[in-house]
């Protein structure tokens, strides 16, 4: 496999218990990748298209930690909220960061599409959904930090959600 980048889903390659290769020598490389989640892959991916030697390093299994858990959800979303974001970072980097963040989604859809990747990908929208009373508030910043820097968005107040998701135990939400 030196050289070149699966292109099969990993957990359909045969027995998961199978010895995986350990770095035990010193190698050279163009680029080190850490971390074999959704993230990595794309990353080392686009650097062996681009020409680019590549050593990824994971410790356990290529998409078993958290992209594994994720349920097969790739949402624009991180974990830290734009209006997180913008109040740590400001509006020029927030929004910078951000859209590194949804390019990541795109470009995760593009590859799917070129390299056929028999998978269900159904491209949906997402909900910031406050769970409790106190998260109404992290929803008004959020809806606030998306139209301050320029991205669509919809606020839900409590009583028009249960028409949206079939539940009137939520206590506010955004869409994208």
């Amino acid at each position: 496999m030196s050289g070149t980048l699966q292109q099969a889903v990993y957990w359909q390659l045969g027995d998961s218990r199978q010895e995986r290769r350990r770095l035990d020598r010193d190698c050279d490389s163009d680029a080190v990748v850490v971390g074999g989640g959704m993230a990595g892959l794309m990353c080392a991916a686009r650097l062996a298209a681009a020409g680019q030697s590549v050593v990824l390093l994971e410790r356990r299994t290529c998409g078993g930690g958290a992209s594994g858990r994720s349920s097969g959800f790739i949402t624009p979303d991180s974990e830290l909220e734009l209006s997180h974001l913008v109040d740590r970072f400001g509006v020029d980097e927030a929004r910078r960061l951000w859209e590194i963040v949804n390019g990541g989604v795109g470009l995760i859809r593009q590859t799917v599409n070129r390299l056929q990747i028999c998978c269900a990908l159904h491209p949906q929208d997402s909900l910031f959904i406050a769970n409790r009373p106190s998260g109404k508030q992290d929803v008004e910043e959020e809806e606030a930090a998306r139209t301050r820097l320029g991205y669509a968005s919809r606020l839900y107040q409590r009583d028009q959600l249960a028409a949206v998701i079939g539940s009137d135990q939520y206590y506010g939400a955004i869409s994208e």
